[in-house]
């Protein structure tokens, strides 16, 4: 039984020459050569010689990691140490370190005579989603929860409420949906704390919760967003003391916006729009909340 291969350095410890890393390359490809020309007996004893030690793995780089570890990456490769490089298949090696949560995705690259290059792109959190336990995951442009949220800056990024149950490292339909929300939003010159998601796939139903507003804006469906939050940037820009005191805006409706408020109806006033003002935020007023039920 032969002895197991020790583990792999994780960085480079070049403790070799250059000239002598050299010199077994330039052996291997004349060995090579020499196999063609001189017949298949020599060619075996020639490949033999290349997968020997001098050929074999001694260590994984890997580039392009921040918040996953290298060690963690170098064990997703599940290469081991005087494993032949030319046993390496640089693309299975990518897809096992791709399989990570944190990664999106990777390349390998095998430098003779024993060193493998491992280059991932990590995924970038969007936004949170709540999990089992009342713990926070990260989630990323694919609607991908990747890995738990614990203190630190990302604990700015919005909140995403969907339908569906959250599983770390598989792409979940509503958080997709809640993300693309986010960005065109977000695009919109709004900072978003909170995106809801209701209905199911295709017909998802949007709302939003903004920073520093304390009311929850509907925005619709997808095909309905775009004309929608042009409604709202009109609505603030016009009517900024309406929004501000406002617990619910509805601007799905092409031609108005619907606001309301818990303000008892005694100190509301009939409120309208200047002249001049688009027809796309012809604001019907405040309505409260405890008297009428949501329109659409």
């Amino acid at each position: 039984m032969s002895a197991p291969r020790s583990p792999l350095r994780r960085d480079p410890d070049r403790d070799e020459s250059p000239l002598r890393h050299v010199v077994l390359i330039g052996m291997g490809c004349v060995a090579l050569a020499a196999g063609a020309l001189f017949g298949p007996k020599l060619a075996v004893e020639l490949a033999r010689l290349v997968r020997s030690g001098p050929f074999g793995v001694q260590t994984v780089s890997v580039v392009g990691a921040q918040h996953v570890t290298a060690q963690r990456v170098v064990a997703a490769t599940g290469l081991q140490r005087g494993t032949p490089l030319l046993d390496v298949d640089p693309a299975e090696v990518a897809l096992r370190v791709a399989d990570l949560p944190q990664v999106d995705a990777a390349r390998a690259l095998r430098l003779p005579p024993g060193r493998v290059v491992v280059g991932v792109r990590e995924r970038v959190a969007r936004g949170l989603v709540a999990g089992a336990g009342g713990a926070s995951f990260l989630v990323c442009a694919g609607g991908v929860p990747f890995a738990p949220a614990g203190p630190g800056p990302h604990l700015d990024l919005p909140l995403l409420v969907t339908p569906g149950h959250a599983v770390t490292g598989e792409a979940e339909p509503g958080l997709t949906e809640a993300v693309t929300v986010v960005e065109v939003v977000t695009a919109a010159g709004f900072a978003v704390a909170e995106v809801r998601i209701s209905g199911s796939e295709g017909e998802w139903d949007a709302s939003v919760r903004l920073v520093g507003l304390a009311a929850e804006v509907a925005l619709g469906r997808k095909a309905e967003r775009g004309a929608a939050l042009e409604r709202l940037v009109k609505l603030v820009t016009h009517r900024p003391e309406w929004v501000a005191g406002a617990t619910s805006i509805d601007v799905r409706f092409a031609g108005r916006g619907i606001l309301r408020s818990d303000q008892p109806a005694e100190t509301r006033d009939q409120r309208t729009l200047p002249k001049g003002t688009p027809d796309a935020t012809a604001t019907r007023g405040y309505e409260p909340s405890s008297k009428r039920p949501a329109a659409g």
